[in-house]
């Protein structure tokens, strides 16, 4: 089978991919005929099987102050705007679905037909007619009795969605809640103001930041709200039919479903293409791996480059893509906590001093080198090479002061320390995700470099789930804390964050350093910068994309938090799995995926 290995590097929003190939002559995308040719033509029919890490959550966003929802209804339920397929690797390539470098991408239509914006403030949706909710065998879905969803309900939805009391925005980004207005324009039209933070309302709530989405009034009007999973009633391609807690989440295809396939062979094609989607709950990571090696699985991912080599040795016959990430999952940082000016690291020319020590202190070619096989890139701060042209200056461009903190240099983070008022160096406490293991073994590394100029650092293990809110939430935490809360982006949405600076200044809650939310004292550099980038949002993309470039070195200078180096990531998926560009299993592209089923059972699964 052909092997593709894409590295994805947005670039002015422009796909770089990088197509090796390893022998053989059949089109992986297409479908072997009794003749040997191959028909790329999209096959209904089949069952796509993915892993779940976690056990799911479920369900209302809207009434539990937690990004839950997403993690069940996610699939089964749908946003009023998503990645563009069409001007994705499926049609004209301008963006790659994995590391999106600008909101335009982000404003695809799905439940909105297409959006009009007079100005930065202003959102005119024009509704899709002819959506119509799912109709499953439940009494819910005989209420709703699979009726066209229209401008009311999404004008009521999400009067719900931003302005009730126990909203996951109320938490999340409470002033642009706050000053968010929704009103009904025209019999399909719904109009959206955001006059606080416009760019970080697209990804919140227009988008739905993957918890936001629609749902019939009369489910939350009837039973009070979405926390029932039998009452789940959405309008997207899978319908919710089974969930077993901590083993699978089982979801057929909706066979009223409003989508067709906008691009290739399948153009026209009613979606989905697939019978359903079975979510299976497996933690363990070998136990996982072993689906995927014996076909139980059809994705797996992302992953690291140990378990790339691993996989690539054991089943040669996957498809992988390697790519760097927009961020979320895997730019670790050492996040301080500097409202305290009682700590080391606190907010003044001592306390940076102390930060760059702990810069100065962390060995990163050694870490890329050994640790991630050179598989890995150190420069992060605030965004990464995904967003080269717009945001991202490159550490080598920047001053040489900026760059060195990228060298290690134990030596000057002693004098560093002892100029600071710490000559024996001191100990602290850092609070690390119990699981995935690598991180706590990546602290572990920190540790021992730290030791060697005087640092104690003391690694406490927390469940995941009870970290987050401890965080985002409670700020029940004391000195610093290891996660992908970091200063990279955050997923295929780091443009809302980047552009907002999310986590260096405002009122977003994963802005844990408490730098102005709500008690602290506005950095003037990051508020300058910020103010750039709003008054450019909208208008003038690319001075707004400059202010990123030009508070970069600022931010990395002043070691507001210490990275970790971000390694590449790897997905893989099999052969049979068709229609896939390496995205995996992102609830809202399995609609365009389809089973080569012959396939599947030529290779003895």
């Amino acid at each position: 089978m052909k092997k593709t290995v894409w590295l994805v590097l947005s670039c002015l929003m422009v796909v770089s991919l990088i197509l090796v190939s390893c022998g053989g002559d059949e089109d992986t995308n297409g479908t072997t005929k009794p003749d040997g040719t191959t028909s790329d033509k999209p096959q209904y029919g089949g069952t796509i099987t993915v892993r779940e890490a976690v056990d799911p959550q479920c369900c209302d966003s809207f009434a539990n102050k937690m990004m839950m929802g997403g993690l069940v209804l996610w699939w089964s339920h749908e946003q009023l705007l998503k990645f563009d397929w069409a001007r994705g690797p499926a049609g004209t390539g301008e963006f790659t679905n994995l590391a999106v470098a600008s909101p335009e991408a982000q404003m695809g239509g799905e439940l909105v037909e297409s959006v009009e914006k007079p100005d930065p403030e202003t959102w005119i949706l024009h509704i899709r007619q002819g959506v119509h909710y799912q109709q499953p065998d439940t009494e819910a879905g005989d209420l709703v009795g699979g009726r066209e969803m229209t401008a009311d309900d999404v004008a009521w939805v999400y009067e719900r969605n931003v302005h009730s009391p126990d909203g996951a925005i109320q938490v999340l980004q409470p002033r642009c809640a706050a000053a968010f207005t929704i009103e009904k324009t025209g019999p399909w039209e719904v109009t959206f103001t955001t006059p606080v933070q416009p760019i970080t309302a697209q990804w919140w709530v227009i988008e739905g930041g993957g918890y936001g989405y629609m749902y019939p009034p009369e489910i939350v009007q009837t039973y009070g709200d979405l926390n029932d999973w039998h009452t789940a009633v959405g309008t997207g391609p899978w319908i919710l039919e089974d969930w077993v807690p901590a083993t699978s989440v089982t979801m057929s295809r909706n066979p009223n479903y409003w989508g067709e396939n906008p691009v290739g062979p399948g153009k026209g094609d009613q979606l989905p293409y697939a019978d359903g989607v079975k979510r299976l709950v497996i933690p363990d990571a070998s136990t996982a791996l072993a689906s995927l090696r014996t076909g139980k699985i059809d994705f797996y991912g992302p992953t690291t480059y140990d378990q790339f080599e691993e996989l690539r040795s054991s089943a040669p016959d996957l498809e992988y893509l390697e790519y760097l990430s927009d961020g979320f999952g895997n730019a670790h940082a050492f996040n301080l906590r500097l409202d305290d000016p009682t700590k080391p690291w606190t907010l003044n020319e001592n306390g940076k001093k102390v930060r760059q020590a702990l810069m100065l202190a962390v060995d990163y070619d050694t870490i890329v080198r050994d640790y991630f096989s050179g598989k890995a890139e150190k420069d992060t701060v605030l965004v990464n090479r995904n967003f080269t042209g717009v945001g991202y200056k490159p550490l080598s461009s920047m001053s040489q002061s900026v760059q060195e903190l990228y060298s290690y240099n134990p030596e000057k983070a002693k004098q560093l320390l002892i100029d600071a008022g710490y000559p024996d160096g001191f100990k602290t406490d850092v609070l690390v995700p119990s699981a995935p293991t690598d991180m706590a073994d990546q602290c572990a590394i920190v540790k021992n470099m730290w030791a060697e100029i005087g640092v104690e650092l003391n690694i406490v293990p927390i469940e995941g789930s009870m970290l987050t809110p401890m965080v985002t939430r409670s700020f029940d935490w004391d000195d610093m804390f290891y996660g992908t809360f970091s200063g990279g982006t955050v997923g295929s949405f780091g443009f809302s964050l980047y552009t907002y600076f999310g986590y260096y200044r405002g009122d977003n809650r994963p802005q844990f350093a408490s730098r102005t939310d709500p008690d602290g004292t506005p950095d003037p550099i990051i508020e300058a910068a910020f103010a750039k980038t709003q008054d450019n949002i909208y208008v003038n993309w690319p001075a707004a994309y400059k202010a990123v470039e030009e508070i970069r070195p600022y931010l990395i200078e002043n070691a507001f938090k210490i990275p970790f180096p971000q390694p590449y990531s790897y997905n893989f998926w099999w052969p049979w799995m068709k229609n896939t560009y390496g995205q995996g299993q992102v609830a809202f592209f399995l609609k365009y995926y389809w089973v080569d089923q012959a396939l599947k059972t030529e290779m003895g699964y």
